[in-house]
C-alpha cells in the first residue's frame, strides 16, 4: 500500500507499507520519505519524530491484529 501527499501539500510525505509472509508469521515493511523543506538537520529531527510515532502504531496494529483488541495511546479502546 502506498499514501502519498499531494503535490501542493507541504511537507511533503510518500508512505509505503508492504506485507509479506515469513514462515508463520506475517512482516511489514515500513518506508517514507519526508520532504519538508526545510535543512537538513531540522528535516532529520522531524524525521526521527515520526518515526518512532510509526513504530508505535505498528506496535499497537500487531496487537489489535494478534490479540483482536488495544488500548490506543490516548487510551481509547479498539477491538475487531
Amino acid at each position: 500500500m502506498a499514501v502519498k501527499t499531494m503535490p501542493q501539500s507541504s511537507p511533503g510525505l510518500e508512505m509505503r507499507l508492504t506485507l509479506y509472509d515469513e514462515g508463520r508469521t506475517t512482516r511489514i515493511r515500513d518506508e517514507w520519505k519526508l520532504d519538508t523543506g526545510w535543512p537538513v538537520l531540522l528535516e532529520k529531527l522531524a524525521a526521527r519524530r515520526v518515526k518512532s510515532a510509526v513504530a508505535e502504531n505498528l506496535t499497537k496494529l500487531k496487537e489489535l491484529l494478534e490479540a483482536g483488541r488495544v488500548v490506543l495511546q490516548d487510551g481509547r479502546q479498539a477491538t475487531l
